[in-house]
């Protein structure tokens, strides 16, 4: 087998996985991350594939421009998958792992946060409130933290959570002070 040809075969494979990964990779993320859990975060198949692809159109483009020996051409092919397998682990894989956002939260965490209540809260009752969580709004249930009832419409902050219930104040405004200056 010339050495072309194995030019092409990475080429033209490394592009094959690519599509397959693009079209159906959520279903098959779980067979890849079995097969290239190593360990080392840089194996992941979009730096291999990467690589791979480079290697072959490295060694393609060498191939038909230079007059170098097979050899250099082989060893520069190697230097710039090498090159391309690093450049998509820094600049694309690290970056959206550390991107990912979740919209998980404990109900601890809502102490001293503002809401708003959506079903009145009755003096000895319980009722909903709409609360911020920094990705999304969570409904949860609510009694009042002081005993009186709070309306529907009032803005509340969460005091205290015991037995997955918010036990929340209602939130005194000044008159005259628009509480976003």
């Amino acid at each position: 087998m010339a050495l072309m040809d194995v030019y092409w075969t990475f080429f033209i494979g490394g592009l094959i996985v690519t599509v397959i990964l693009w079209l159906i990779g959520d279903p098959l993320e779980g067979i890849l991350n079995f097969l290239f859990n190593w360990g080392i975060p840089a194996f992941q198949p979009i730096t291999l594939t990467g690589g791979i692809t480079a290697f072959g159109a490295a060694g393609l483009i060498l191939q038909q421009t230079t007059d170098l020996p097979s050899l250099y051409i082989l060893a520069s092919s190697a230097g710039i998958a090498c090159l391309s397998f690093f450049s998509l682990y820094l600049l694309v894989v690290k970056p959206m792992s550390m991107a990912e956002a979740s919209t998980g939260f404990r109900l601890r965490d809502l102490v001293g946060k503002k809401g708003e209540v959506i079903l009145a809260i009755p003096k000895n009752g319980c009722g909903e409130v709409l609360v911020w969580t920094g990705g999304s709004n969570t409904n949860q249930i609510a009694a009042s933290a002081n005993g009186t009832a709070i309306p529907q419409g009032t803005e509340v902050i969460v005091d205290r959570v015991e037995d997955d219930t918010l036990w929340v104040s209602s939130v005194e405004k000044e008159k005259g002070v628009d509480e976003y200056c």
